[in-house]
């Protein structure tokens, strides 16, 4: 079923603010599937979308999401900076929610540290995606663990 959003919804700043709170949600419910306990942050704190207890360490991680449906060239782009709440800046992972045309989600989550750019293009469709951020694709259940260890070979 395509999201309702995008059929119903033609004012592209509610279009963008829908799809990134549709985003939020599909990020939260898969978190809180795969054992973690989620709190959705206050916007005014400028601290990620979401706060996040890894309950393997007891840390407290801060989520920024980001979510891009595929354009007319197949390519998802992503805002990583701004001055406002959107930014990476004041979080620790960030989560890319890729979706494509057939509505099949994918999901990537890279340390913030390691992203200096201002905007993040993926180029291809996920599965065929060969660039720097692929080792970051989840294949399946979210590990904040495996993606650190995936980071210090990376870097």
């Amino acid at each position: 079923m395509y999201p309702k959003f995008v059929l119903s919804d033609y004012h592209e700043n509610k279009v963008h603010t829908s799809i990134g709170s549709y985003g939020e949600q599909y990020i939260y419910n898969a978190l809180t599937q795969d054992g973690y306990f989620c709190q959705k942050t206050a916007l005014e704190r400028r601290s990620g979308d979401l706060r996040v207890l890894d309950t393997r360490t007891g840390e407290w991680l801060q989520i920024e999401v980001k979510t891009a449906f595929c354009d007319y060239n197949g390519q998802y782009g992503f805002c990583l900076r701004k001055t406002n709440h959107t930014s990476i800046t004041y979080s620790d992972f960030v989560i890319l929610l890729l979706i494509d045309k057939h509505l099949t989600h994918y999901k990537y989550i890279i340390p913030c540290g390691l992203l200096q750019t201002q905007f993040l293009r993926i180029t291809t469709h996920p599965i065929r995606y060969a660039g720097k951020y692929s080792p970051f694709l989840v294949r399946q259940n979210i590990n904040f663990d495996d993606t650190r260890e995936v980071a210090e070979l990376w870097s």
